[in-house]
């Protein structure tokens, strides 16, 4: 028997049906949910606005209304981010509802190393890039205009940013929901996804050149003129404008998907939150750096599974138990050695107490500013080579007030490669006494092992 003409029509619609799309589900016990487009929408809409007031914070110190613009974006685009991941793969996929809370922690960690990533690229290797060909061109001959080479390099740095970010957003997604990478859904979603990108870089490096040059900030007037309020006001109302284009350029390329809902690979999700815990554990909080730090890390180091790095600066190695919470190491200078280190001074010294917990750096004489302002709190090296002047043959001491705390800076001809600091000692103990407590950590615990 033949079918008629509107059963077979019914069979094509409700066929049609099942592929196009359709909110996911999610599962509570026996029952489904639809994730509805409210929530699609409402999720990070609020992820947004909450990363971006915790900018606040930094209102009353913040004195580059600019840079103050650009860090509430940084947040702002880092919580609408883990937001539209999150709800964007809930969304598109069956899941049951306790898979939710994975989802939630690698939305987080992707969108925090994302951000991250895409900051350090934009600060440094722009600079980076302009120094190679102005290098070059000088080798040559060639005079180049460094304001326009440095513009054009974080052009490009901001347009190579935006594509990879895109590019890496549609494959993760489609990988974790099993769609197929070689699809015209692909190179709908990516493009999607790629105009979001460069709406957030344009409306936020926007808005930070217009603060800047609206008040003629680098031509010296003060930052005072700045209204308090305008960099944090205008940094929200920035993101939410860029997420709106976002979720609206995502929704309709939603509404022409063909595929039908799948299970999230969560377990895909478990193992990248485990990566980015161990490559960096302060994204989840402090409870996270501690488990890390005090528990994983040094169970690790005794099964002789995870090295023990080498507290090493100059050809001097310090002899102090290696631990991350307490022990830092600087950025490589251009010679590839290490600038300085940062360790705390043993109990058995007398300085510390609990509510003192003082620090020795060790820092190479040819540091740069580059490095220092890294963890250096302050530069004594100036007053440090007076004094050595005018006291030939003779230590150089000079001892710095920061508030309820204080400072030694330390220079000795024994240490010929180094300048040595003492911080955060209570400030009523005498300088003598904490100088011969930093005398007696460089004689007992500095070892010379080269040169």
């Amino acid at each position: 028997m033949l079918t008629p003409p509107r059963a077979f029509s019914a069979v094509i619609d409700r066929g049609l049906s099942a592929l196009c799309y359709h909110p996911g589900m999610i599962r509570i016990g026996p029952r489904q949910f639809e994730v509805p487009m409210w929530l699609w929408v409402a999720v990070p809409l609020a992820w947004a606005i909450y990363a971006a007031y915790g900018s606040i914070i930094y209102l009353r110190i913040a004195n580059l209304p600019d840079g103050y613009f650009l860090l509430t974006m940084k947040l702002g685009a880092g919580g609408a981010l883990a937001g539209f991941f999150f709800s964007d793969l809930a969304r598109r996929s069956i899941l049951p509802w306790y898979d939710l809370i994975v989802l939630a922690v690698a939305s987080f960690a992707a969108s925090s190393l994302a951000i991250d990533w895409l900051v350090v690229a934009v600060g440094e290797v722009p600079s980076f890039i302009a120094g190679v060909v102005i290098r070059a061109a000088m080798s040559i001959g060639v005079e180049f205009n460094g304001a326009r080479l440095l513009f054009a390099t974080n052009t490009i740095v901001l347009i190579g940013c935006g594509l990879i970010l895109a590019l890496l957003l549609t494959l993760a997604s489609r990988y974790l929901l099993g769609l197929p990478w070689w699809a015209a859904d692909t190179r709908r979603e990516f493009q999607a996804n790629l105009v979001g990108a460069y709406v957030w870089l344009t409306i936020a490096f926007g808005g930070y050149l217009a603060i800047r040059f609206a008040y003629q900030l680098p031509l010296g007037h003060p930052a005072s003129a700045v209204p308090r309020w305008l960099p944090v006001a205008g940094a929200c109302l920035s993101a939410i404008a860029a997420l709106t284009v976002q979720l609206w350029l995502a929704h309709r390329v939603r509404r022409q998907e063909r595929n039908p809902r799948h299970s999230l690979k969560i377990g895909a999700l478990a193992a990248a939150c485990a990566v980015a815990w161990f490559y960096s554990p302060g994204i989840f909080g402090h409870a996270g750096l501690k488990l890390m730090n005090n528990q994983v890390r040094p169970a690790l180091r005794a099964l002789h599974i995870l090295p023990t790095p080498d507290i090493a600066v100059a050809g001097y190695r310090v002899d102090v138990p290696y631990h991350e919470v307490g022990v830092f190491m600087g950025p490589a200078m251009p010679d590839g050695a290490t600038s300085f280190v940062v360790v705390p001074l043993p109990d058995e010294y007398g300085l510390s107490s609990s509510s003192r917990n003082p620090q020795v750096h060790i820092a190479r004489r040819d540091i740069t500013l580059r490095e220092m302002t890294r963890f250096f709190w302050f530069d004594s090296r100036k007053e440090l080579g007076e004094m050595q002047a005018t006291r030939r043959g003779e230590d150089a001491v000079v001892r710095v007030p920061l508030g309820a705390i204080a400072a030694l800076a330390f220079r000795s001809d024994e240490y010929p490669l180094v300048d040595v600091k003492l911080i955060g000692f209570d400030a009523a103990v005498p300088t003598e006494a904490a100088e011969q407590a930093l005398r007696r950590f460089l004689r007992e615990r500095l070892q010379r092992v080269s040169g």
